[in-house]
């Protein structure tokens, strides 16, 4: 059936596109010979080299397929999108709730296919986007080269020196209200041998609290509150 559609887009191809067919008959001679469908190219303008798209293609044509890639482009980067909120969801049930060796096991099959998901989309991206640049010539196609480095969540790449921070003077925090909590139940308790009360423990840890404060709100100066260095693609 496959076999039966690919004739029908050639004797398309051959009334709309007479240069297709000098394209395949160049590339390759044994067409006639192939195997499996997948191995026949399918001619579009953007194959074609420019002298050839102008002269052996009917008006209009490259037109059609800039529309057929801007969806394209739009909806496997949307897809990519998705699947990699996917993904961020998938990483954090596993790291919470996933114990036992078959959730394990479940787990890094859900994960696996989700990421082939994302390769999809990432091919399905690129190949829109190299189609886009031939049609308009290199750096004209209004869309950005997806990169390896790009495809990451939008959380991936949180500043560690400023959670580090927010996690230090947190600790002290909670240590010294717990310490405060602790002296205001039971001031005896707190008291030591030589009788100094607890209160000048707390005491002596207010300027150590006060400096880990002055720290975290240099660190926020210098790299922004919130600050995340996320994709172009967010």
């Amino acid at each position: 059936r496959m076999m039966r559609l690919m004739g029908r887009l050639r004797s398309i191809q051959a009334l709309y596109m007479p240069a297709a067919m000098t394209f395949l008959s160049n590339c390759r001679t044994n067409l006639n010979e192939a195997e499996h469908i997948k191995e026949i190219p399918v001619v579009f303008p953007s194959t074609l080299p420019v002298p050839d798209r102008v002269s052996g293609c009917r008006s209009g044509l490259d037109l059609i397929e800039e529309q057929l890639r801007e969806a394209r482009l739009q909806s496997s980067l949307n897809s990519l999108r998705n699947h990699l909120h996917m993904k961020f969801r998938l990483l954090t049930y596993r790291k919470t709730n996933v114990k036992a060796q078959g959730m394990i096991t479940k787990s890094q099959v859900l994960l696996k296919r989700n990421q082939r998901q994302i390769n999809c989309d990432t091919k399905k991206y690129r190949a829109a986007w190299r189609a886009l640049e031939n049609l308009r010539g290199e750096g004209e196609s209004g869309w950005k080269k997806l990169h390896h480095r790009d495809v990451r969540m939008m959380g991936n790449d949180e500043n560690s020196a400023l959670g580090m921070e927010q996690k230090r003077v947190g600790k002290r925090t909670r240590d010294r209200e717990v310490a405060t909590r602790q002296a205001n139940e039971d001031p005896a308790r707190m008291s030591d041998s030589d009788g100094y009360s607890s209160s000048g423990a707390i005491g002596e840890e207010e300027p150590a609290l006060e400096g880990s404060r002055e720290s975290l709100v240099r660190v926020r100066a210098q790299v922004g509150e919130g600050y995340r260095e996320t994709s172009w693609i967010w």
